[in-house]
């Protein structure tokens, strides 16, 4: 019974750990992507101006993605107009993954003829 025990207590550790090595790979994509797009120029390195661009960029996008969550332009999002908003979003979400499989399903069976 003590084997039993320890051994499920290492496996649920062992999750544990292979679970917070998936998500820090996501971060870490996601901050080399952001570098990518703030180095302008490609030279490996992110200087004063690219880096005040690269905010300004998502100062703009953010105003923008606020914007549309406004819909009657009064200057304030309610929950209603955010609730639809994620209810757009997950239509067109689905939307799109319909059309991907469908893309996939063409390109399979042109492998096929």
């Amino acid at each position: 019974m003590a084997k039993i025990l320890v051994g499920l207590i290492g496996l649920a550790l062992s999750l544990s750990v292979a679970a917070d090595h998936h998500k820090d790979r996501g971060k870490d994509s996601q901050a080399r992507e952001f570098f990518k797009m703030a180095d302008s120029d490609q030279d490996g390195k992110v200087s004063y101006a690219e880096h005040e661009a690269f905010i300004a960029m998502q100062a703009d996008k953010g105003r923008k993605r606020f914007n549309s969550m406004d819909t009657n332009s009064d200057g304030y999002v309610t929950k209603e107009e955010a609730k639809e908003v994620r209810k757009k979003m997950k239509r067109k979400l689905k939307e799109m993954r319909k059309k991907r499989a469908a893309q996939m399903k063409d390109k399979r069976a042109k492998k096929e003829d």
